[in-house]
């Protein structure tokens, strides 16, 4: 959900739910981008027609502030497979066991580290 608001600006609700191994981020409705949002625009008049959209319609579009969302944020998935490699790579090379809530940033970080030349295992 983040991923494709994140690159398109739309948050759309009535998309398929798509469960995962990471159920954290299992989510069809995000209050904390709802924050994100405020403390961007600082407009709670937009904000509030956004949510209202979100309601009535099942989404919104909020593709102007891309920009200023896109300064500060990054955002990608990992499929279940990429998500097991990785909690089994972490746990031959360090013998630790990544958490739920610990796995799914850590292999995004791991993306965006080798797409910059800069990962470390």
């Amino acid at each position: 959900m983040l991923t494709d608001f994140l690159r398109r600006g739309i948050y759309d609700r009535r998309r398929p739910f798509r469960q995962t191994m990471s159920p954290s981020m299992d989510i069809l409705i995000s209050s904390n981008l709802e924050r994100l949002l405020y403390h961007l625009t600082e407009d709670t008049a937009q904000v509030a027609a956004w949510m209202r959209s979100l309601t009535e319609e099942g989404s919104y579009d909020a593709s102007m502030i891309l920009p200023a969302l896109r300064e500060n944020f990054w955002a990608g998935f990992a499929d279940d497979g990429e998500t097991t490699e990785e909690i089994r790579q972490i746990y031959e090379h360090r013998r630790y066991t990544l958490t739920r809530t610990q796995r799914l940033p850590i292999v995004r970080q791991r993306a965006i580290a080798a797409r910059r030349g800069t990962c470390d295992r």
